[in-house]
């Protein structure tokens, strides 16, 4: 997904497998070395880290935070007992199969230790995210309110799609020139109850907010009546959420 016409021709492991043979990349440059994003990439390409989990009464969901990112990265890469040795190569003793054993008991023991100390902070690192979440998004709302009503590619998906030894800028090309099929490809699989729904609350929710406009628009004494600025931005994140449950096909 998200290949365009003349990389169409040749598959993605086939691509990967010639990188590989011949050490460059997609622009045909040499890497001195793999960097972090690149690695836990390949890690993930190769399902080698756990980013799914299994919900009841729902199956398998995929689960790969920014916050279950850094823990894989300062398990693997920054922290001490790290198997990558400067978060490039990896380190001797994992090399060799008589300290097999003695090293999974010392990667358990990390595990837990970090477990721990998530468990720990966990009240310092709930009330940061719920800081920094609203401060992020006030501020997108207020410089890009469309931006909501958007799909956007998940950090499992970038993650998933990257080649190997692919440069961050050459992802973001790749990405971008596949969002317009990839949102085509995904409408094809909207639940026909919730596009009605959405279409209702959509329908509900613009004559409100359009008849709130005209009479601002009248009378100007109304923007400072209370909540009345309050509504009108609620209304409208409301309409623009509900687009996104519903194709392109119904919009138009």
């Amino acid at each position: 997904m998200g290949r365009d016409s003349g990389e169409a021709e040749t598959s993605p492991e086939r691509s990967q497998n010639e990188h590989q043979k011949t050490g460059t990349n997609r622009t045909g440059c040499v890497p001195s070395h793999p960097e972090v994003p690149e690695l836990s990439g390949a890690m993930i390409n190769k399902n080698i880290l756990p980013c799914k989990i299994h919900v009841p009464f729902y199956g398998e969901k995929v689960f790969f935070t920014h916050g279950l990112k850094l823990n894989y990265e300062l398990l693997l890469f920054w922290g001490p007992g790290a198997p990558f040795r400067n978060s490039f190569y990896l380190h001797e003793d994992y090399k060799s199969a008589s300290k097999k054993y003695e090293l999974i008991s010392k990667l358990r023991f990390r595990i837990g230790l970090l477990a721990l100390l998530n468990l720990l902070f966990c009240p310092v690192i709930f009330l940061y995210q719920i800081l920094f979440s609203f401060f992020h998004y006030a501020e997108i709302l207020k410089r890009h309110p469309g931006v909501f009503g958007k799909r956007r590619w998940s950090l499992y998906g970038r993650y998933h799609l990257r080649d190997f030894n692919e440069l961050d800028h050459e992802l973001a090309l790749r990405l971008n020139r596949a969002y317009t099929p990839s949102v085509k490809y995904m409408d094809l699989f909207t639940h026909p109850i919730v596009t009605i729904v959405a279409q209702n609350v959509a329908f509900v929710a613009g004559s409100v907010l359009a008849v709130l406009l005209v009479l601002t628009v009248i009378q100007e004494d109304l923007l400072t009546a209370h909540n009345v600025l309050t509504f009108i931005t609620l209304l409208g994140i409301i309409v623009t959420a509900c687009r996104v449950f519903i194709p392109d096909e119904v919009c138009m």
